[in-house]
């Protein structure tokens, strides 16, 4: 059984800086053909985020993912589209997913990015989900997740997925790896899967510490997601 690490066992070493202030950094990433301003984003919990966050985090040029539980995808979308912003929304894998999606189809309103988001990301659900989304709704960036190993990222990119979310029990008010014993370490599940891994990876779960962003950054991932 090989070592494997959390945030919390990884300390970063400085190198030489060219820069006078830490106000000239540029943080702004690309994520999905647009660019935002920082490589962070609110997870998509219903207490994390509501519409009028969305709104505000899409004004300021923020990337957001709207949350999925007790939420009328329609009228977020159609709420996004007459502001003339992006829209992000998460979906699961049931047969309330697949009408909603039947219906954005039915209706021409496209989301931007959709976000399947599920305990457990490599199954056989989320390839025929993938499937069904790249089909029904025309040039859409699809993330999906959960998952932690590389070859997991691997399928999930196979089936279609645009972006992959890594993470299995790392988040603070996740019970997953109480409940099941399934999780791995969070740093360690980024590094693995960035490095062997052909589209973006988002490092989901375990930042206690702003330092945490950095760490999952240095791992390889594109984007960070953070509930706390």
């Amino acid at each position: 059984m090989k070592t494997e690490y959390n945030y919390s066992d990884i300390l970063l070493q400085p190198k030489h800086s060219v820069l006078s202030s830490r106000h000239e950094a540029d943080t702004k990433v690309e994520f999905g053909g647009r660019t935002f301003n920082l490589p962070v984003y609110p997870a998509n919990m219903k207490t994390i985020v509501d519409e009028n966050l969305c709104i505000w985090l899409a004004e300021n040029n923020y990337f957001y993912t709207m949350h999925r539980f007790g939420t009328d995808c329609y009228t977020f979308l159609e709420t996004m589209k007459s502001k003339e912003l992006f829209s992000s929304i998460s979906i699961g894998v049931n047969e309330n997913s697949y009408d909603d999606v039947q219906l954005l189809n039915d209706c021409k309103l496209y989301p931007d990015y959709v976000t399947i988001d599920i305990a457990h990301g490599d199954c056989q659900k989320m390839k025929e989900m993938i499937a069904y989304c790249k089909k029904m709704l025309p040039n859409v960036f699809v993330i999906a997740g959960n998952v932690c190993t590389n070859q997991s990222v691997a399928n999930l990119a196979l089936w279609g997925a645009d972006a992959v979310k890594v993470g299995i029990g790392p988040g603070s008010v996740c019970t997953t790896k109480l409940k099941t014993g399934f999780s791995r370490p969070q740093f360690s599940a980024v590094l693995d899967c960035a490095n062997f891994s052909n589209v973006p990876i988002i490092a989901d779960g375990g930042i206690e510490h702003n330092g945490d962003i950095a760490k999952a950054l240095v791992a390889g991932a594109t984007m960070v997601m953070a509930g706390g």
